[in-house]
This record gives C-alpha cells, structure tokens and sequence, in this order.
C-alpha cells in the first residue's frame, strides 16, 4: 500500500493513499489537512495503472505548491510524477513526501473521528460481494447501503465510515486465475488434521490456501453443490451452525462468519487471483432475514472431506 508522510498543524501523518485522493481543507477531501494557508482543494495524487506511477496535479491557480514538477511517460497535460525523494510544500502551512510507493489498497475512514481501518481493520468492515462491496455486518441491517460507492458513506458496526476503494494487486502471479471464467474449478479439501485447504485451478494453474478463513467457505459450497444453481443460500446463522459442525472455535461469535469471508477475499486477492468479487452473490432479504450464497456455479465447485 502507497503512504505519504502528510505534516501540517504542526503533526505528522502517515496516511494511506487511494487510488484516487484529493487533499484540502475541505471537510469533503479524502484526508482534511489544517492550515489557513491551505486551500479548500489543494492537491490530486492518483495512481495511474498503465504506467505504474503515483501522479500529482494542483487544484488551485494560481497554484501555492513548492517542490519539482517532474515530467513521466504516460502521464496526462498537467500531471507530475510523485517520487520518494520529492516534496510538495506550501511553506508555512503543508508539506507531503511519498514514503511508500506501492499500488494502493482499499481502506476506512471513520467519518466522525476521522480513524483509519486498514488491513484486517478493513475486512471486518467491508465484504466484496459479486455486485461490489458491502458492509460485512449487512445481513443485521433492516435496510443496508450496498454496494458501497468509491468515497461512499456506509455504517458498520454501529459506526458511519467512508469507503476509499482499491482493489490490491496480487503479491504473486497465479498464473491467470480468474474466479469468473468457466474454465476455474473451486475445491474444498479437509487435510488430515481437520483443518480445510482451498485450491483454485484453471487450466495448468493452481493455487493452495490453506489458512482458518476458508473453514467459512465450506457451508456455501456445499449448499451450492447439493441443492443446485437455483438454490444454495444460507442465513448467517446456518453458516454458523455448520461452521462449528465443520470443527469452528465455538468461543468465537457468529460475527465472525462475514469477518472470515472479507478475510478470505482478501488472501485470494493477495495470491494474484482475479475475480474474487464473484465468489459471493449480494445479500437478499426473506422473511426479515439475509441470506447469502456462493455465486459460482455448481458445476465448478467440488468439495472432498
């Protein structure tokens, strides 16, 4: 994940960066920075793919930013690359270098305190489903907002956050595994000790998985599996009741079923699998409760105990 070490109001910041972030004094910004010598939108950094280069452009005239304005292949009229050893300055008032250079990566900002959810922080708010990300907590609303719009406002877990998303770029490369295409097989094995390995093949490509999340996988492809493309959803707490059947820590509270799932997308997506979002169908209500399923279809899911 990118970071810029932000210092304004006389604190340092080390914040994450957004595939698209805009900086200001503005309350509307993706990260408000202090300062009467800051305009209301001071700065854009964007993450531009086709290059792979963190990019700055200012968004004020006459523009008050101080640093090198460095040109780079592939950049738009007006864009300048955004390098370790530069800084961007409003003297005074702001300053910014970039300390990590990374792609970026999806994350929270609490909308009342301003805190940051990252990382694991981030699954346990926000679940991407096949239509886009959802609260993880959803199936408890009466009326949840999802899919999350990029910058959108969403509540979980009693708290109102605002989505900054960027779905991370795989660590390695699997090799063209992607979840939607017909040709990627989904198999569940229980290994010897108890514990279940998720492996995804597709073509001559496979990958193995074999951490705690994946035990939450098993109840919706094994619904999926048995009752057929038109069927296979499940409320939360069947997927509960079998997930401690499946030999699930029965300390650990039947929240932990969406945390698992978020969990889980997040380590496909790290292993260079594309497609993840389709795993999961969107929530649907019945009879005043929310039931899920695995999107995929029956003819690509095995399960082996």
């Amino acid at each position: 994940m990118a970071r810029i070490d932000l210092v304004a109001g006389g604190a340092s910041r080390v914040l994450p960066l957004a595939a698209h972030t805009v900086l200001g004094r503005a309350p509307s910004c993706t990260f408000a920075v202090p300062g009467a010598g800051v305009p209301s939108l001071w700065l854009e950094l964007r993450w531009f793919s086709g290059p792979e280069i963190w990019a700055w452009r200012p968004l004020r005239e006459p523009d008050p930013t101080e640093g090198r304005r460095i040109p780079a292949r592939g950049l738009p009229v007006g864009w300048y690359a955004l390098r370790g050893e530069a800084t961007l300055s409003i003297p005074g008032a702001a300053s910014l270098r970039l300390v990590e250079a990374g792609p970026p990566a999806a994350f929270a900002v609490d909308a009342r305190t301003g805190d940051l959810a990252e990382g694991e922080a981030f699954d346990a708010l926000v679940v991407r489903l096949s239509d886009g990300p959802w609260p993880v907590d959803a199936d408890e609303q009466d009326d949840p907002a999802g899919p999350i719009p990029d910058g959108g406002l969403f509540l979980a877990r009693g708290r109102w956050w605002r989505l900054f998303d960027a779905v991370p770029p795989g660590a390695t490369d699997a090799g063209g595994i992607d979840l939607r295409h017909p040709s990627c097989l989904l198999t569940l094995v229980r290994g010897g000790t108890g514990e279940w390995v998720l492996q995804l093949t597709q073509r001559k490509a496979e990958i193995r998985i074999e951490e705690a999340p994946v035990r939450v996988l098993v109840p919706f492809a094994e619904a999926k599996a048995r009752e057929g493309d038109g069927d296979g959803w499940l409320s939360r707490l069947d997927v509960y009741e079998r997930w401690l059947a499946l030999g699930g820590d029965p300390r650990s509270p039947e929240e932990r079923m969406a945390v698992d799932r978020a969990r889980l997308l997040r380590r496909i997506a790290e292993r260079g699998v594309r497609g993840g979002e389709a795993l999961f169908d969107a929530p649907e209500k019945r009879h005043g409760r929310y039931y899920m399923r695995c999107a995929l279809p029956a003819g690509r899911i095995v399960v082996v105990e």
